[in-house]
C-alpha cells in the first residue's frame, strides 16, 4: 500500500521493497474471514481464519473453549502460548471476582448499621 506522495517522503511497504530494505512480504490474512452458509455446513471447506472467525472471535462465544491448536497454527507458537494463558489466568480470577462482588454488595446492604462506617463518614 502506498502512503503520501513521492515527494514527500511516501511510506508503505511497497516503498521498502523497492530499496530493497525488504526481499518480499507476505499477507498474514490471506481469503476471507466471512464464511457462507453452505460453507458452515462443511466445516472442512472453512480456512484456518474463518474457523477463528466462526468459532473464537465472536461475542457470543465468550464461554466456549478457545481454539489453541488453530490459534497457535494461525499466529505461531509465542501468540497460541499467549491465548493459553490468558484463558487460564481469566478462568482463575472469575471466583475471585465474583467473591469481590458479593462482598462489596453486602458492604453496601449492612452500610447504614454499620458503626464503623458511620463513624468515618460522620
Amino acid at each position: 500500500t502506498l502512503y503520501g506522495r513521492k515527494s514527500k517522503a511516501q511510506i508503505g511497504i511497497s516503498r521498502l521493497l523497492e530499496e530493497e530494505v525488504y526481499l518480499a512480504a507476505f499477507t498474514l490474512n490471506e481469503g476471507p474471514f466471512e464464511a457462507t452458509a453452505t460453507d458452515l455446513k462443511t466445516p472442512e471447506k472453512l480456512n484456518r481464519r474463518q474457523v477463528l472467525y466462526e468459532y473464537w472471535a465472536r461475542w457470543g462465544r465468550w464461554n466456549k473453549y478457545q481454539p489453541l491448536d488453530h490459534i497457535r497454527e494461525y499466529y505461531g507458537e509465542k501468540i497460541g502460548l499467549y491465548f493459553a494463558w490468558l484463558g487460564l489466568y481469566t478462568a482463575w480470577l472469575l471466583p475471585a471476582s465474583i467473591v469481590g462482588v458479593i462482598v462489596f454488595l453486602y458492604g453496601v446492604a449492612t452500610m447504614g448499621s454499620n458503626i464503623p462506617a458511620k463513624e468515618s463518614c460522620n
